[in-house]
């Protein structure tokens, strides 16, 4: 029976054997999150469409379409519809707290089976210690997170605007007039 991880924790303290390696991986979703508040955080002056973003990061606007309903849904973007419309940070980047984001969309989603929601198979489990300690861990890691902000990962603008071809439609507007 093969099983996938979303997630998987590496720590090893360096030795002529094994070298230091530093891996922690979120699910797909939450990066789309983090991806699509990146973008409206870059563009906080308009309105965005997921199909812009989508297609500036070429991502599945299906996918991203989920995570700008679950941003909406819990208050970091604003949407509208219609001409012109789209979505748009709910709040200052220096108030989206990247650990808050990752909690939310990372609800259930434990390291391991037995700190994930649902049926636990693992017979271990009533023995086990594991689970205390990498629950610690994952907890540890939102910890670290919660002092992040968006602010914190915005990139810088001529950075952005080399690396991402965002077409706005303001822009796009102004050279059709």
């Amino acid at each position: 029976m093969s099983m996938e991880y979303p997630y998987s924790v590496v720590v090893a303290r360096p030795t002529s054997e094994i070298p230091l390696l530093h891996v922690m991986q979120i699910s797909s979703f939450s990066d789309l999150t983090l991806r699509i508040l990146i973008c409206l955080g870059m563009q906080r002056d308009q309105n965005v469409s997921t199909r812009e973003i989508a297609s500036a990061l070429n991502l599945s606007f299906d996918h991203l379409a989920k995570a700008a309903q679950l941003l909406s849904r819990h208050g970091f973007v604003s949407t509208s519809r219609g001409r012109g419309g789209g979505m748009r940070l709910a709040k200052d980047p220096s108030e989206i707290s990247i650990g808050e984001v990752l909690r939310l969309t990372e609800a259930g989603s434990g390291l391991v089976e037995c700190l994930r929601s649902g049926p636990i198979q693992c017979k271990l489990n009533p023995i086990c210690g594991l689970k205390s300690i990498l629950s610690d861990a994952n907890e540890a890691f939102f910890v670290a997170l919660y002092d992040k902000t968006l602010a914190d990962a915005l990139p810088n603008p001529k950075s952005f605007q080399r690396h991402i071809e965002f077409e706005m439609r303001a822009t796009a507007q102004s050279s059709r007039a």
